[in-house]
């Protein structure tokens, strides 16, 4: 009987009906949840381009270098890498804010649901790894996932998330369709 549960969270539908799961566990065996989303460095969905679009506009005007470059049609040879770093460095901070959202989403859920909240952990790297490692740390006895998150295409080629979960963690996995 888990006393601990850790559900990954990617913004998934399949990662909400984990969440919906492991709240009805914990609340039927007086557990707790923690939740980890891990921060990628998948592609942007068009939603979240938009949104670091704007937020590079803005930060672009605020930066008075770059801004000096963009206004003086500067050589190539310097926007380009500087415009590049600004919107690697935007779609980063990006990424930290959805996820941060989406935990900050999945603890109010989790209050609605009447669920015992552990904690929430925000990391970075292999979702896989991380999720295992994490699971690690706070000793859980269980781990609860989504059976595909919004990485399914690279998946389908490389294994996924959930398969990677189940291989290195060391306690058991549900996986949730």
């Amino acid at each position: 009987m888990p006393r601990k549960i850790l559900v990954a969270l990617d913004g998934s539908d399949h990662s909400a009906k984990a969440l919906e799961l492991a709240a009805e566990t914990a609340r039927a065996q007086s557990a707790s949840i923690s939740i980890v989303h891990v921060v990628t460095d998948r592609a942007l969905s068009a939603d979240e381009r938009r949104m670091v679009e704007i937020e590079h506009l803005a930060a672009g005007r605020a930066d008075p270098e770059l801004g000096r470059l963009l206004d003086h049609r500067g050589d190539a040879e310097l926007v380009v890498p500087a415009l590049m770093a600004r919107v690697r460095e935007t779609e980063r901070i990006a990424r930290e804010a959805i996820g941060r959202r989406l935990l900050d989403d999945a603890r109010t859920t989790l209050t609605k649901l009447g669920a015992t909240i552990g904690e929430m952990v925000l990391e970075a790297g292999d979702p896989g790894a991380r999720i295992a490692a994490t699971a690690d740390r706070l000793g859980v006895d269980q781990i609860v996932i989504g059976a595909r998150g919004r990485g399914a295409l690279t998946g389908l080629v490389l294994g996924s998330v959930s398969q990677k979960v189940v291989h290195l963690a060391h306690c058991p996995c549900t996986i949730v369709k």
